[in-house]
């Protein structure tokens, strides 16, 4: 039996507990393979990861698609106006900004135009036909973030069309939609495909890596610079990751207020900071390694990286294994499904009733429940509510010896009533994080004078 018509209304949403890692998932419909896609939370509130673009082989295709996901599954959009196919295009938003920027990309050289997206179509704001004057040039490999304090996308260095590496910083006002280069009194070194996020907590743009040129040839660093709007800042944390370079690699971690860095392209090999499937998360003083060097084959080097509010997650798409493109969708933010009992029931005539899950509550899914230690063919009901905030209540009071009660009178419901030793309630709705406190009454009129037993309580958290 599925409980579908009144379940997003019994969830409250809460902070949940932690537990790091990255998950492979499975959504109904998926994007073709692709390298280097253009990925970012959608403005405005909204809570879907927009991905625009990247590069398909065999056939060599520059892709001009634009796609959502709502946490659930990937959706192909429709929109009247579409910049041109590129791979490595840069795009720069956030929730709490009220528009998404997308500059650049390679088709295959470098381009300059800057397109925004308001949740329906693109708009082209600057053609990038004055570059360098009213506009950046057209640069392979810059690093561009959305600083939701000032309401600006920032851009600093890449590679130009010469092949020069650049120190340049510019700065595109989403209200004028006008771009402006920015003078400071300190420069970061130039270099390309540095990579860079915008760090909420501390209203900071992060950048990290890149490539220098060291008069020789170009080489990875692995500084750590932040940008407050007014200078540079080079930072000396005590950890690090080994120096390395990347494309679409940070984002913000908006659930737990660290940047968080996937992978990337890293020419050192035999250390252990220098694992190309690595995890690291900043959190305003230092680096941390957090995820296992064993990941899902979709978290691997050269896809995309945004935030998905829905998930409360970040969320990562394609990139490349090998030889191999991938269209995986891969989850990671520290918060997966769970499920926890807690306390225990009361003795009954048939033992002592218990619930326990079968299955984790799962967006999407359905959490199963099992029964034990309740009367054959007896009735059953299903009680959801919050937490008592008093603590357990007694009913013995009530004629039921030894029971207690672990859910909120205030907020308790009584479901349909259940026959057998299962359960299940689904689909499970969105948002990530939600809370279902639950437990059981079996009907047992030998168990004592009211007639009743309870069991011990549950906690599901949807991720």
């Amino acid at each position: 039996m599925h409980l579908r018509s009144s379940l997003a209304v019994l969830f409250t949403l809460v902070v949940a507990p932690c537990a790091q890692g990255w998950t492979l998932i499975a959504p109904a419909a998926v994007p073709n393979p692709r390298t280097s896609p253009a990925v970012e939370a959608e403005p405005a509130g909204a809570t879907s990861t927009l991905m625009f673009g990247g590069l398909q082989t065999n056939p060599t295709v520059y892709l001009a698609d634009t796609w959502r996901y709502d946490g659930t599954t990937w959706t192909q959009l429709s929109p009247a106006n579409v910049p041109s196919g590129r791979v490595a295009a840069r795009m720069a938003s956030s929730p709490l900004a009220n528009t998404l920027v997308l500059y650049g990309g390679v088709r295959p050289g470098a381009l300059g135009d800057t397109w925004t997206w308001d949740g329906t179509d693109w708009t082209l704001r600057d053609p990038g036909l004055t570059p360098g004057i009213q506009s950046p040039q057209a640069v392979l490999g810059g690093a561009f973030v959305y600083d939701v304090r000032r309401h600006k996308a920032v851009l600093f260095g890449g590679q130009s069309a010469a092949r020069v590496l650049l120190a340049e910083t510019w700065e595109y006002d989403v209200a004028t939609h006008t771009w402006a280069r920015v003078t400071t009194a300190t420069v970061p070194t130039a270099r390309s495909e540095a990579m860079m996020a915008y760090d909420l907590a501390r209203g900071q743009c992060v950048m990290f890596g890149g490539k220098v040129f060291n008069g020789t040839t170009n080489l990875q660093v692995q500084e750590t610079w932040v940008y407050d709007g007014a200078d540079w800042t080079q930072l000396t944390p005590h950890n690090s990751p080994c120096a390395r370079s990347g494309e679409d690699c940070m984002t913000y971690d908006h659930a737990r207020n660290v940047v968080v860095l996937h992978a990337g392209n890293t020419l050192v090999v035999g250390s252990s900071r220098c694992a190309p499937d690595q995890t690291w998360e900043w959190d305003g003083g230092d680096w941390y390694l957090t995820a296992p060097a064993a990941l899902p084959a979709g978290a691997g080097q050269t896809g995309g990286i945004g935030w998905n509010r829905a998930r409360a997650s970040v969320v990562h798409f394609g990139g490349q294994l090998g030889s191999s493109q991938l269209n995986d969708t891969t989850l990671y933010g520290g918060r997966l499904p769970y499920f926890a009992t807690f306390g225990r029931g009361c003795p009954g005539s048939a033992g002592t009733p218990r619930l326990a899950p079968t299955t984790l509550p799962a967006i999407g899914g359905t959490l199963n429940l099992a029964f034990t230690g309740i009367v054959p063919g007896a009735s059953v009901l299903l009680l959801s509510g919050g937490t008592n905030p008093t603590g357990p209540l007694d009913l013995t009071p009530l004629g039921m010896t030894g029971c207690s009660l672990y859910l909120n009178l205030a907020t308790l419901a009584a479901q349909l009533p259940v026959s057998g030793s299962s359960f299940g309630l689904g689909p499970i709705p969105l948002p990530g994080g939600a809370v279902l406190e639950l437990q059981l009454a079996n009907l047992d009129l030998a168990a004592n004078p009211l007639g009743l037993t309870a069991s011990n309580g549950g906690r599901a958290v949807t991720y």
